[in-house]
């Protein structure tokens, strides 16, 4: 009875300890909040004089769920300072500047978290304003994937892109889109709102373009990554093979050596000389006592 007890006691405790190890190998697996990886966020970053480029900047932040930031000059625009073709005026002055950089008033905070960054501009004398410029140079691009848009009334967004591509030359720029500044004056409302339909589908295209991009780029950079860490995990494999089949041949040429040493020896053995028989000296006696007892003498 006795032995009965103990045996169910240690099958009581056998079972306890499986479904303990089993609870605590799914606490381990389950992730919590705080071990999950942030998700990447958006910034559309922009500067508008006049409205046009503010417009569209909040459409693709609404379509994109983006934080948005206004680059603000440290020292507002005026109205006549954004009078084109006067030699006179700080637009022009700044623009004919190549080394001319505007200050900005703020900063972005957690500026590491943007993994995809718009930066809208209108274009002025044929390139982005000075303003880009300083805003370019003053974060650390690398990792970053950056898309430009633009308004203008008649220059493409290739006017002045190589100026700011070299502002940040370690992001990874893609391909961006300037929209009519003619047609925005009409589409936008007194609070900076589009409401043409048009437009808004024409800005929505865009950024739902540049979404596609953004991830096809992300899942080819984690199969390269995926790539390559298969490789070296096949190089190893692949070592490991060769290592093992050079210590078999090790082992089998030391196995051969053996098997010849143990022959020779054997056959040397078989070839010795007979071993000449020797005739033990005759044993003598000494009497102690009433006994004799037989003396061997040491060989």
């Amino acid at each position: 009875m006795k032995k009965r007890i103990i045996a169910i006691f240690g099958v009581i405790v056998l079972i306890c300890g499986i479904a303990l190890t089993a609870c605590s190998k799914g606490t381990q697996e389950t992730p919590t909040e705080a071990t999950k990886a942030p998700q990447e966020k958006i910034l559309v970053a922009y500067f508008s004089a006049t409205g046009n480029t503010k417009a569209v900047a909040l459409q693709i932040s609404e379509n994109t769920n983006a934080d948005l930031f206004e680059i603000v000059p440290k020292e507002p625009y005026t109205e006549v300072q954004l009078g084109y073709d006067d030699p006179e005026q700080r637009v022009t002055k700044e623009q004919s500047d190549e080394k001319c950089r505007v200050e900005i008033q703020g900063k972005i905070e957690a500026f590491e978290q943007y993994k995809t960054i718009y930066i809208g501009y209108p274009i002025w004398y044929g390139k982005a304003p000075r303003i880009i410029l300083t805003f370019l140079e003053s974060y650390n691009f690398e990792g970053k994937t950056v898309i430009p848009f633009c308004t203008s009334d008649n220059d493409g967004i290739e006017a002045g892109l190589d100026e700011i591509k070299a502002a940040a030359p370690k992001a990874e720029w893609l391909e961006g889109m300037r929209f009519d500044g003619g047609k925005l004056k009409a589409a936008v409302d007194e609070n900076g709102t589009v409401t043409d339909e048009a437009v808004k589908k024409e800005i929505k295209s865009f950024s739902d373009k540049v979404t596609v991009r953004v991830n096809k780029s992300g899942d080819e950079t984690a199969g390269a990554a995926s790539k390559e860490e298969s490789g070296k995990t096949e190089a190893s494999n692949e070592s490991t093979a060769s290592t093992t089949k050079k210590n078999d041949k090790t082992t089998s040429t030391t196995k051969q050596n053996t098997t010849a040493q143990t022959t020779k020896q054997t056959t040397e053995n078989k070839t010795e000389k007979p071993t000449e028989t020797t005739t033990q000296a005759p044993t003598e006696t000494t009497t102690l006592g009433e006994h004799d007892t037989p003396f061997i003498p040491i060989p």
